[in-house]
């Protein structure tokens, strides 16, 4: 009955309404018109790409070969178009790590040995020179005893200002040769992972748990397909500026998630959790989240504080879990001022849940 609905597939969908009717094909419905953009794939310079599983863009299956185009191609821009960012090659982390060549080690024990070296002869020529200046000091004294009487609290008195004017010294010799502390270097992405500049992909990599990665520029992280069971308080602390997680299809429990595990992501606007075995939402969500994934697992309640302070929220898809009119409290929907799309398809609702916003298209 409104002007600007779409046809597609036998459906109608809404004026501003996104789908994807096939892998790698995002849809907008733009006043009546169905529009539909194809991700492109930039061309890799590796000799051999692969495919992964549920990915529309080819990668780099050799790792090694993976580095040396990163290297010669940094500043290339995939062109994309569609949800979620893609995995190029390696990032600027693995390059700068490698720079610290064994010779340049070299060098630097060599400079620590020579400084070592002088800082001795330095510390031998001190000595020398204070036995010096207390026997001209005791000759000094023997001097003045012959041509005139001294007491004995002036010769104290002399004899610590002496040994002042020689502790000044000595505090004041600056160190002329400060031993460089070498930089450290982040661990090593497991095997089965690439990177590019912004981006970590490690699909189906058999991974356990979330590596440990140190990059405040990466943005980018997909977990898509591991084993991995827990997400820890401290676990995206060296990667804070993230803006897109994907830890499909792997073993998360709701017990193994941290209730601070997301709080240190002040820019993440996308969190997909399909295929794990979650009973409820994590808590502390970002503000800025405006997309959520958490089809297929086991939820069985949203509590009306179950999803606040997340004002951003454009997409939430809920979809195979076992939810129903009985354990969604109606004001759970309440914070979400800018939901415009919900699915809660395959759960267990016998009606419409009651508080959707009025916002929803």
């Amino acid at each position: 009955g409104k002007k600007g609905h779409c046809t597609a597939n036998g459906m109608i969908m809404y004026d501003k309404a996104v789908w994807s009717p096939k892998p790698c094909i995002t849809c907008l419905c733009s006043k009546g018109e169905v529009i539909c953009d194809t991700t492109m794939c930039h061309p890799l310079k590796c000799p051999k790409t692969i495919i992964p599983a549920g990915e529309c863009c080819p990668v780099c299956s050799d790792s090694a070969s993976s580095l040396d185009s990163s290297i010669i191609s940094l500043d290339d821009i995939s062109e994309l178009s569609g949800d979620s960012p893609e995995p190029n090659d390696l990032d600027n982390t693995n390059a700068l790590s490698s720079a610290h060549t064994q010779t340049e080690k070299d060098e630097l024990l060599r400079t620590e040995v020579v400084e070592l070296k002088e800082k001795k002869v330095h510390k031998k020529n001190e000595k020398k020179r204070k036995r010096k200046g207390k026997k001209n000091r005791q000759k000094h004294k023997a001097y003045h005893r012959e041509k005139k009487p001294i007491t004995r609290k002036e010769a104290a008195a002399e004899e610590i200002q002496y040994e002042s004017d020689e502790d000044d010294d000595t505090l004041r010799m600056p160190s002329r040769f400060p031993i460089p502390v070498p930089p450290i270097e982040a661990p090593p992405l497991p095997p089965g992972c690439s990177t590019s500049d912004s981006t970590v992909s490690c699909i189906n990599a058999k991974l356990t748990q979330i590596p440990p990665i140190s990059d405040p520029e990466l943005t980018s992280l997909d977990l898509t397909g591991n084993s991995i069971t827990t997400i820890s308080d401290e676990a995206f602390n060296g990667i804070p500026n993230l803006e897109w997680i994907d830890l499909s299809k792997n073993n998360i429990t709701s017990p193994g998630i941290g209730p601070q595990a997301f709080k240190i992501l002040k820019k993440l606007k996308r969190l997909y959790l399909d295929g794990n075995m979650l009973v409820h939402i994590p808590s502390e969500l970002p503000s800025t989240l405006e997309e959520i994934k958490i089809n297929d697992n086991h939820l069985h309640a949203i509590d009306e504080d179950g999803l606040q302070d997340l004002k951003n929220l454009v997409t939430l898809e809920l979809e195979g879990n076992k939810l129903s009119e009985a354990n969604v409290s109606p004001l759970a929907f309440y914070p979400l001022k800018s939901l415009s799309y919900l699915r809660l398809g395959r759960n267990k609702f016998r009606i419409i849940p009651q508080g959707l916003p009025a916002t929803l298209e």
